[in-house]
């Protein structure tokens, strides 16, 4: 087992010891960002701050402080603590993330199709994941919203959208942090925050995260540990703010990685595919690692290794014009870079191997009418929304030891919508909500599919497709008293059409159409009190129906797999959440989460190698049915010095059995499994500024899959990628 570093330990001992000076406020900004003055958890997913309980939309709203004591350090990690939300790597890049909510999911890898769960950074939609996971770093809050998305800001989604509020300047405070974080596998983390006054109505804040962690999974032959973390990410938040009545905000955000990827685990040999089975069966590979290799070992002979950066300008300007009328413009530029290998089949033998890079430039910009009429019964919100996006892939697929073919892409997708919104008090218990969007989406694609050898064009192509659409919210809610509130809303989402950017020929190339969703939520909120003890119990159910749902699957063509995506008819998903949290009293919080997801395809014909196959029944992929978290939370004086207390925590998540792809297989199955997390927190030591954790993930070592690739059709192999193994240290942190 690898220990800690000790460079790394001491660089933070002595920043901790440097800056040990009397606790201030900065140490609980974190938490209080996402509360009122009355400690009420406030929200802004109908774009204006709200109390939680009084919003009629299923929402779990968690702040810095939530995060850091749920053990949440990287995004993948938010699915434990919101029900309804699942988050799994994608097959084919480190670093990039498919987000499922309420039965939707698309990994988002290609250029030319756009996510079902839209994610947000400073309220700027981001249409790429690559390298979001080690965003989560000097947050004020994060916000997941369930259900179809678009009358009321952004992009227009079907599955719902994740609010990331990175943390501000704080006017005329100096102030920051600093914290060090180190475990097993080498894991050395170091995080740090400054806020600088500019002045009285200006502010700078600097924040940095750098995370390196050698990696859990074992190539035995090559002696290489791939799953590995190697990242570095930037930001700087200027914020100018002169009078009540004006504000601009400035975030310019930076990531870079460089580290060896995802290693694949190679788990079925298909009998009568005769390149696999004279490559892994007749040498003897296979059965080698069957009887010789544990969980988190591999055996291969190519790569695995992931680079790239992700740099984003936004800017928030906010203008009063009087009354309650406010104009809010909202711009962003980005631009990705990243690259690839990937050794699909996780052996000695050149099954399947990819190469691939990928380069994207994206703008946005949104401007937003805010205010209040009718004798301020009613809220609205209009909007213009522009994006577009201009990209290049480069992917080179060696199948069974042959030259790959370099496949050159490059697409332009443009969209732009006109939307509003307005939440009307018709009693002073009864509200209405009617909300509306209209959305244009142009995708023009180019393809260059070259001969391996003399690089004479083999597909060469050059595509485009408009896609519009009407998508509409409305709702009612009626507060029966102060503390209960019931609502019901239905929605109709839209994702765009594109084109399969994999396709070896023109007809493999043909787009695919948008996918609609239509539901129907009702939701209870309610706050319950007994003396000093509170109950708080959000329960959601809805049902949602389906057309023309886009799906990812890999096919042969020409005898090399390609991953491409169609539509898949008819779905309906039923389901519901629940949140439960529970204080006996102030120092004691129980927490409680369930969700329940039930898809199934009322009509899909899906194209195989041996023809059409009905999958109408199947369930979706990487949908557990059930998912339920149990966490509690202890604070304690400590010491009676200054202040000091201990905080202890602790989270069980369980996942239900599920499915890695959409043709169901015992092949691509998921055995349910839980991860048990804990965390010991001493604050404020000895009434100082310096505090100290130990922490620890997946503490009784469950052994699981986090992503498979169901190949047994085409290329004759199943792979798949081990999840994160039991993580475990100590994190010291200063507050000035």
């Amino acid at each position: 087992m690898r220990l800690l570093t000790g460079s790394a330990m001491g660089i933070i001992l002595a920043a901790t010891a440097g800056v040990a000076l009397p606790t201030s406020a900065a140490a609980q900004q974190g938490r209080e960002a996402s509360r009122a003055d009355d400690g009420e958890i406030t929200v802004t997913a109908r774009r204006r701050e709200e109390a939680l309980q009084e919003v009629p939309l299923a929402v779990t709203v968690l702040s810095g402080d939530d995060l850091r004591e749920a053990n949440v350090t990287r995004l993948e990690n938010i699915e434990a603590v919101a029900p309804g939300l699942s988050i799994s790597p994608a097959q084919t890049r480190t670093g990039t993330l498919g987000f499922a909510m309420r039965g939707q999911r698309q990994d988002a890898s290609f250029l030319t199709n756009d996510p079902s769960v839209g994610i947000y950074i400073a309220e700027a939609v981001q249409s790429r994941t690559f390298g979001l996971a080690r965003s989560m770093f000097d947050l004020q809050s994060v916000q997941v919203v369930k259900g179809p998305q678009g009358t009321l800001f952004g992009r227009n989604t079907t599955g719902g959208a994740i609010l990331f509020q990175p943390n501000t300047p704080e006017l005329g405070h100096f102030g920051g942090y600093v914290r060090g974080t180190f475990g097993n596998f080498e894991r050395a983390d170091v995080e740090g925050a400054l806020n600088i006054p500019l002045g009285e109505v200006a502010g700078l804040r600097l924040a940095i995260n750098s995370a390196s962690r050698e990696g859990y999974t074992h190539d035995v032959v090559r002696d290489i540990w791939g799953n590995a973390e190697e990242s570095i990410s930037a930001r700087a938040v200027f914020l100018l703010e002169p009078n009540s009545n004006f504000s601009n905000t400035t975030y310019v955000d930076y990531f870079d990685s460089d580290q060896v990827g995802s290693m694949t685990r190679l788990t079925a040999v298909n009998p009568a595919n005769a390149n696999a089975v004279s490559r892994l069966v007749t040498t003897g590979i296979f059965a080698n690692q069957q009887a010789n290799y544990d969980f988190y070992e591999v055996g291969g002979n190519y790569g695995p290794h992931s680079s790239g950066t992700n740099i984003g300008l936004i800017n928030v300007t906010e203008v009063g014009l009087g009354g309650d009328l406010r104009l809010k413009a909202i711009a962003q530029a980005r631009s990705i870079e990243m690259a690839e290998l990937l050794d699909y089949d996780g052996s000695q033998a050149s099954v399947l191997h990819l190469y691939q890079a990928m380069d994207v430039d994206q703008f946005s910009g949104e401007l937003q009418l805010q205010g209040r009429s009718l004798g301020d019964r009613l809220d609205w919100v209009a909007g213009l929304f522009y994006f577009k996006e201009d990209g290049g892939l480069d992917t080179r697929t060696a199948a069974n030891g042959a030259a790959p073919s370099p496949r050159f892409g490059f697409a332009t997708q443009i969209s732009t919508s006109i939307y509003a919104q307005g939440d009307y008090q018709l009693t002073d218990r009864l509200g209405l909500t009617l909300g509306a969007r209209y959305t244009w989406d142009e995708r023009d694609f180019e393809q260059q599919l070259l001969n391996a050898t003399t690089l004479a064009c083999i597909t060469c192509a050059s595509l485009s497709a408009d896609f519009e659409a009407l998508t509409y919210t409305a709702g009612l809610d009626f507060q029966i008293d102060e503390n209960r509130l019931v609502y019901f809303v239905t929605r109709r989402g839209y994702r765009a059409g594109g084109f399969n950017s994999s396709g070896n020929t023109l007809s493999a190339l043909e787009p695919f159409e948008p996918e609609y969703v239509t539901d129907y939520e009702v939701g209870l909120k309610a706050d319950w009190f007994f003396g000093n003890s509170s109950l708080r119990t959000n329960v959601a159910l809805y049902h949602s129906q389906y057309q023309d749902i886009q799906r990812t699957a890999v096919r042969p063509v020409n005898g090399v797999p390609v991953t491409a995506i169609f539509n898949a008819a008819e779905a309906t998903v039923n389901g519901g959440e629940l949140e439960v949290i529970f204080r006996p009293y102030a120092d004691l919080e129980l927490i409680g989460t369930a969700a329940y997801t039930h898809p199934e395809y009322t009509e899909f014909l899906e194209q195989t190698v041996s023809g059409p196959v009905d999958r109408s029944g199947n369930t979706f992929a990487y949908i557990p049915e059930w998912t339920y978290r149990l966490g509690a939370r202890w604070t304690l004086p400590f010491m009676n010095d200054g202040g000091s207390e201990v905080v202890a925590s602790a989270d069980y998540f369980w996942r239900d059995d599920q499915f890695h792809a959409e043709f169901n297989s015992p092949l691509n199955a998921q055995e349910a499994y839980g991860l048990l997390s804990a965390r010991l927190d001493f604050r404020r030591v000895l009434g100082s500024n310096v505090n100290f954790a130990l922490w620890g993930r997946n503490l009784t070592e469950e052994e699981y899959f986090s992503a498979t690739g169901d190949l047994y059709a085409s290329s004759g192999i199943v792979y798949r990628i081990p999840g994160e193994p039991r993580m475990y240290g100590i994190e010291l942190s200063a507050d000035f």
